[in-house]
């Protein structure tokens, strides 16, 4: 019985990090690797894509005139989910 439960935990914790489908990343003046590199671990990261999703992706949150990276992580963010 023990096994057969740590064989269910195991893969129930596999599930729990599976990647994101990836998707096309459009950087076509190529002066900003850094930045793409940087959005698709964030979007492959299953904590950081489940709170995104959960907490900041939606809409009806509105965004200040400070918050300028919040909303352009956003605008990416669905760009990349429409890819």
């Amino acid at each position: 019985r023990r096994s057969l439960a740590r064989r269910r935990s195991s893969a129930a914790a596999a599930r729990c990090r599976q990647s994101f489908p990836h998707r096309d990343f459009e950087n076509p003046e190529a002066e900003t690797c850094w930045l793409s590199c940087l959005f698709q671990s964030l979007w492959h990261s299953a904590v950081f894509h489940q709170a995104f999703e959960d907490y900041l992706a939606a809409s009806s949150l509105a965004t200040c005139e400070d918050e300028r990276i919040l909303a352009a992580l956003r605008q990416t963010w669905e760009e990349y989910k429409a890819a």
